[in-house]
């Protein structure tokens, strides 16, 4: 009971900090950015932000950020589906190479490259 309480108010806290973005156009900084008409280049650059900033923040957090921000890029509802699911790829990728990279240097020390 303890576990699923701080889930939902970890989701209650973050969905209300990007609906609060989202409210004064925070997400237009990112959006105004990305120019490309292709819808695969779109989801290549879509994946790459989600890698990075799973990297930086949580992976529930950028699948929320990214998800939001696909959603205002994509035109129909197919592409959201696509835009969706390899932001939970990439978060969970990012989330993963930052964890396995912080093991190597704890490990082997902060000299291997």
């Amino acid at each position: 009971m303890g576990e699923l309480s701080q889930i939902l108010f970890f989701l209650l806290g973050a969905m209300t900090v990007v609906e609060l973005i989202d409210a004064h156009d925070g997400f237009e900084l990112i959006t105004s950015r990305i120019r490309s008409t292709s819808r695969r280049r779109l989801l290549v650059t879509i994946a790459l932000i989600s890698f990075v900033l799973s990297a930086v923040l949580d992976n529930l957090t950028t699948s929320i950020v990214d998800d939001v921000a696909g959603g205002k890029l994509a035109s129909d509802e197919r592409d959201r589906m696509y835009f969706g699911a390899i932001v939970i790829i990439a978060a969970n990728s990012g989330g993963a190479w930052r964890r396995s990279a912080t093991s190597r240097r704890r490990c082997c020390g902060s000299a291997v490259k």
